[in-house]
């Protein structure tokens, strides 16, 4: 019974440091403040374009059933944007877009 107890004692005394492995042997601890990092800027201007193609077909019947029809569309489909962005107040963006 000695023997199993001297065993198991020094088996945990062998395995300690391995418990404490992960932990870096250097860590700074209490160097000064943490920076954070500069918040970003949401103030810009922009201008885009977007081009496709589309492709629509619709039936349509009047009240009363007097009149009906079809109507089919089928080409390019092109747009653009522009706009600017104002950051004020922190966290608030006002945006003004055409």
């Amino acid at each position: 019974m000695r023997r199993i107890l001297l065993g198991i004692a020094a088996a945990v005394l062998l395995a300690a440091p391995v418990f404490a492995a992960d932990i870096p042997a250097a860590a700074p601890i209490g160097k000064g403040p943490i920076m954070m990092p500069p918040a970003s800027d949401w103030t810009t201007c922009y201008v885009g374009g977007n081009v496709g193609w589309g492709r629509a077909n619709h039936d349509y019947i009047s009240a009363g059933g007097l009149s009906e029809g079809r109507t089919t569309a089928d080409g390019v489909v092109a747009g653009g944007q522009a706009g600017c962005d104002a950051q004020v107040a922190g966290y608030w963006v006002l945006a003004c877009k055409g």
